[in-house]
């Protein structure tokens, strides 16, 4: 039984990581940041049904500070740092397939 939960989280987060996947493609094909962020939020809340304890990393060590920069730019309607986006893409990926 519990081979066969592990196997379903493991199908679900597998969904999960092309989800992300397609939120970054579109995001690096000329998205907004605005867009890439409520996706990955998506899949966080997703994610949280199934492992909350890495969904709360996720949080707190990339999506968080993505959600910061997202909303800093469009308050002082403000460019943000495309390469420190990429950092935090980067390790919303290491989070989510580890």
């Amino acid at each position: 039984m519990n081979s066969r939960r592990d196997t379903s989280m493991e199908t679900t987060v597998n969904h999960l990581v092309v989800r992300a996947e397609h939120a970054v493609a579109a995001y690096r094909n000329g998205g907004s940041l605005d867009e890439l962020a409520w996706r990955l939020e998506d899949v966080i809340q997703a994610l949280s049904k199934v492992d909350f304890a890495k969904a709360q990393k996720l949080i707190t060590q990339s999506w968080g500070d993505i959600e910061i920069i997202n909303a800093t730019a469009l308050h002082r309607n403000t460019p943000y740092d495309r390469q420190e986006i990429e950092e935090l893409i980067e390790e919303y990926f290491s989070i989510l397939t580890a």
